[in-house]
């Protein structure tokens, strides 16, 4: 059980450096890059269980408009949108 749920940990953990990697590919600044992992990660707690490559546009507008319902405090940047 532990070995499984450190495997999930691992492949977790080199999604988001890659994610990272690829937004600074991207031209965002390594000291900014951050930002955008965590507002990704937002985006993958919004709907869990339901994997990235199978969320449609109506996944991503009910995402946004369920942005001002969100703690403020579990925001990337501290709770302004």
């Amino acid at each position: 059980m532990i070995e499984e749920s450190q495997k999930r940990s691992t492949t977790s953990q080199k999604f988001w450096d890659a994610f990272k990697s690829c937004v600074e590919d991207n031209r965002v600044r390594p000291d900014r890059s951050l930002f955008y992992v965590k507002w990704g990660q937002v985006f993958v707690n919004f709907l869990p269980g339901k994997r990235l490559r199978d969320r449609s546009r109506q996944d991503i507008e009910a995402f946004i408009a369920n942005l001002g319902k969100l703690d403020k405090v579990a925001l990337p940047h501290g709770g302004s949108i």
